[in-house]
């Protein structure tokens, strides 16, 4: 599975920056895996840690276990969800990356069963 296949049946406009989240996830760790799961771009190590989406036309990063994460519970929203957390890819700005960053460092650690501070 590639991020172009899977966001072809979603359109284009978002493509270039879900390509480049794709590559901040996938470098995030050197066993980070692409998988598709439930019918979207799961990046797994021992267990599910982010996908990739757009919802409403908005690009976003699901942190699967995000209720358990509580230090980044601010830069995640949990409307309508009780586990899965998103962060909005909208409006990307460098203070946004440097929060994707430490929203994606934050679920790979947790991902690898690593206790989280």
């Amino acid at each position: 599975m590639t991020i172009d296949s899977f966001f072809l049946t979603k359109g284009d406009d978002h493509r270039d920056l879900l390509r480049q989240v794709d590559q901040m996830i996938l470098s995030s760790h050197p066993g980070v895996e692409l998988k598709k799961k439930y019918g979207l771009p799961m990046y797994v190590l021992t267990k599910n840690v982010v996908y990739l989406d757009i919802q409403k036309g908005k690009p976003l990063v699901g942190v699967v276990y995000g209720i358990h994460l509580k230090e980044i519970h601010s830069l995640l929203d949990f409307t309508g969800r009780s586990q899965i957390g998103h962060f909005s890819l909208e409006n990307m700005t460098e203070a946004r990356y440097d929060d994707l960053y430490v929203v994606l460092a934050t679920a790979v650690e947790f991902g690898l069963g690593q206790k989280v501070k």
